[in-house]
């Protein structure tokens, strides 16, 4: 397992130099569309609100393809066929044109033929606005363009279209696809363009695009104006800044807030906050592309992976005293070792054919999804393993109490971090290339590697605490009380709320909980998973206390209940690495302080767990004298007991 953390470091190592040298800039864009309508509802210029929000921060203008449409429902134009231009005796050029055609006439300009139809010429992108490119002018501001997957007569991405204003070397596309994969990608390998991939749009297309243009692609953060009213300035700039800080976005794409002076603090607040964490303010450009793992590094991997089996094995043996201890022997240790130097030589294989290819891809995904499930099982046998067995010469359990038992619980609680926090060191390794970082590739099995090892260390929990085949038949046949129904409601809906809030598709989140986000972000800037430092860490301190006082045998079901929780915590160490979007130093910050709440919340529920014992040990031993003293006053009497 060293030597796969060697093959981590790495990986990591480079990378997170990388990333740090890669902060800037941030383009700041503005919608273009969404400013004229906001600069008629405030009786404004749009060309001045233009120089305000430069002078506010405001690096691009965002300007989208007009379409004929679009031109004569504002009466800037008009679309005419052949016959009614002949009607009016209106000048067409002499050249012969292909029929179907319609004429788009505008004022000052030379009539335009679109090839098609009257009905269908609406649809045709017919350049960039004119008054757009003269307000981006008259501000100094380059133009961020922005094309749509329509039929068009004007060239891409050329100095036509700008009519002279620089260009920023993103493009972002509308609608739900890039157009034409064959159509758009010359001019933007000619111009040296980059896709903007909009975070949570799902934009067909785009991510083939940027891969056939050497992963030239940029991530960018959205927000509606509706959004921005709804949660007001501050909360839209923590936003903003987070989805930078914590995502890698490079381009933010802003829109107007409701009122003149909101917009104005919105582009100067989300300025000033970028610049104070160190961030310039300029043009977007993709990241250098980064080829991810080598062979080396990948056979390290499986190496690795088969340390975190050996762990498992060892671990679950040593815990299960000796009826489980058969894990532990040779050739199981042999079997293990061979599965993960196999799974290092099937990654090389597939390495072998390009570290982007299909192949290689899927089997750096397998490999990560394998070792995301192992590391917290191993995790959880490695704690087990560290805070020991305290055992009488015929195999039962003795209560273990004192410092000795609250300093191997704490060796047991960092164990379990530490090989959680290896895993995801693996995952991270395995998966670090320009693919992922750029999320047009993702991990795969997010759901399963969050419910799969929890039922797993649960299982095996039951196992540890003495509990049979038979036994847990019998729990199952027993007749239900109340009490089990409720129970079973109670947890079958916290199952599928867990379920839920993994992956992109989170759940519903309360409103209290989106105030303790916001307080730890201030108090902790970033913030750490709130499944970790309140439920993972807390729980493995009560199945640890459990275990110490030798408790398990007495409630084996409770038990494995809290240890299945209390996987929780390492699973989402080893998921935390999955998202190679982020960069590394905000995972390996997130996840220290989620280990120093953590340790905290684990400490206080030992020490309640111990006052209660305590309480409890008081009352037992309260009752044995009143019942000595009763006893001893019968006889006294001649009353037999």
């Amino acid at each position: 397992m060293a030597l796969g953390v060697a093959g981590a470091a790495g990986v990591l190592v480079p990378r997170l130099a990388r990333e740090q040298a890669s902060r800037g800039p941030v383009e700041l864009t503005f919608d273009w569309p969404s400013l004229q309508a906001a600069a008629e509802q405030w009786d404004r210029p749009p060309a001045e609100l233009v120089r305000e929000l430069a002078k506010a921060g405001v690096t691009s203008l965002a300007v989208p393809e007009q379409t004929a449409g679009e031109l004569v429902s504002r009466g800037d134009a008009l679309l005419m066929t052949p016959v009614q231009m002949e009607m009016l005796r209106l000048p067409a050029p002499a050249a012969p044109v292909q029929s179907p055609v319609t004429w788009l006439l505008q004022p000052g300009q030379p009539p335009l033929a679109i090839p098609a139809a009257a009905p269908r010429a609406h649809a045709f992108g017919v350049g960039l606005p004119q008054d757009a490119l003269a307000a981006a002018r008259e501000a100094g501001l380059p133009v961020l363009l922005r094309y749509a997957d329509r039929p068009r007569i004007v060239p891409w991405f050329d100095a036509q279209a700008t009519k002279g204003v620089p260009a920023s070397r993103v493009v972002i596309f509308e609608g739900a696809r890039v157009p034409d994969l064959e159509t758009v990608r010359p001019p933007m390998e000619e111009g040296h363009f980059a896709v903007g991939l909009v975070e949570f749009a799902g934009q067909a297309g785009a991510a083939e695009l940027a891969r056939s243009l050497g992963m030239a692609g940029v991530a960018v953060h959205s927000m509606k104006s509706e959004e921005i009213e709804r949660a007001g300035v501050d909360a839209s700039i923590d936003r903003y800044v987070r989805a930078v800080r914590e995502r890698g976005v490079r381009v933010l794409y802003l829109r107007p807030a409701p009122q003149e002076q909101d917009t104005l603090a919105l582009v100067a607040g989300l300025a000033g906050r970028l610049r104070a964490e160190g961030y310039t303010m300029g043009l977007a450009r993709p990241a250098p592309l980064w080829r991810g793992p080598g062979a080396l590094t990948l056979l390290l991997a499986g190496v690795g992976a088969a340390g975190l089996l050996l762990w498992l094995v060892a671990g679950w043996a040593s815990a299960g005293g000796a009826g489980a201890r058969a894990l532990a022997s040779p050739l199981v240790a042999v079997a293990a070792a061979a599965l993960g130097v196999l799974s290092g030589a099937v990654l090389v294989v597939a390495h072998a054919r390009g570290w982007d290819s299909a192949l290689s891809v899927l089997a750096r995904q397998m490999g990560a999804f394998g070792v995301a499930l192992v590391a917290p099982v191993a995790a959880m046998a490695a704690g087990l393993s560290v805070a020991g067995r305290p055992q009488r010469p015929d195999g039962s359990l003795v209560g273990s109490r004192g410092q000795g038992s609250t300093l191997r619980a704490l060796g047991a609680w960092l164990a379990v971090a530490l090989v959680g926090l290896i895993g995801g060191l693996l995952v991270a390794s395995l998966l670090s290339d320009s693919l992922f970082m750029l999320r047009l590739e993702q991990f795969r099995g997010v759901k399963l590697v969050h419910v799969l090892p929890p039922v797993t260390v649960a299982a095996g929990a039951l196992a540890l605490a003495g509990a049979d085949g038979e036994q847990v038949r019998r729990w199952l046949v027993r007749p239900v009380r109340w009490v089990d129904a409720a129970l079973a409601v109670v947890l079958v809906a916290a199952g599928a709320y867990y379920v839920l809030r993994t992956g992109n598709e989170a759940g519903a989140v309360s409103e209290l909980e989106r105030a303790l986000r916001g307080w730890l972000e201030t108090g902790l800037s970033v913030r750490p998973r709130t499944k970790e430092f309140l439920i993972g860490y807390p729980a493995l301190a009560a199945g640890l206390f459990m275990w110490s006082r030798g408790w398990a045998r007495e409630w084996p079901l409770l038990w494995a209940g809290v240890m299945g929780a209390a996987s929780i915590a390492p699973v989402s160490v080893t998921n935390t690495f999955a998202h190679l979007h982020t960069p590394l130093v905000i995972t390996l910050q997130r996840e220290l302080n989620g280990m120093a709440l953590g340790l905290l919340a684990a400490a206080l529920v030992w020490a309640v767990a111990g006052r209660l014992e305590a309480g409890a040990r008081r009352r037992a031993r309260l009752r044995a004298v009143a019942g000595g003293q009763q006893e001893r006053s019968q006889r006294g009497l001649g009353v037999t007991p």
